[in-house]
């Protein structure tokens, strides 16, 4: 069971805002898959340095303006926001991996296909063409 505590304890240098979304998804796979798998660790991971980052730049970009100005005193777009739209996608292709998106999640099976059993009469007569 996961805990926003453990949480904490996985994530210490994260802001808490991205903590607590990274606690719904461990709780949405627990809730759809019943484990969080240890192959998802890495994505997990993954998403929550890039919202990190995604909000680090985000507050820089807030704090200095969307256009600086370069050392000859022109006016440019701020260097951060190429680099806040890589994260930005980056957390698109986490989120459709683990199915956190409603398309993403409505694309996987969770189910498994019942396969129905025929009797060898029925095999026999597909086989004979009856």
């Amino acid at each position: 069971m996961i805990t926003k505590k453990k949480i904490q304890q996985l994530y210490p240098d994260i802001r808490e805002s991205v903590q607590d979304y990274i606690f719904t998804v461990y709780k949405f796979l627990i809730a759809e898959y019943g484990e969080v798998k240890p192959e998802w660790k890495g994505t997990l991971n993954l998403l929550t340095e890039s919202l990190e980052m995604f909000y680090s730049c985000k507050d820089k970009i807030k704090e200095d303006g969307l256009l600086i100005k370069d050392r000859y005193g022109n006016w440019n777009k701020h260097s951060l926001l190429m680099i806040q739209n890589s994260y930005q996608i980056q957390i698109l292709k986490c989120t459709k991996e683990l199915g956190l998106s409603p398309l993403s999640n409505s694309k996987i099976e969770t189910k498994p296909e019942q396969v129905q059993e025929e009797t060898a009469e029925d095999f026999i007569k597909k086989l004979t063409g009856e």
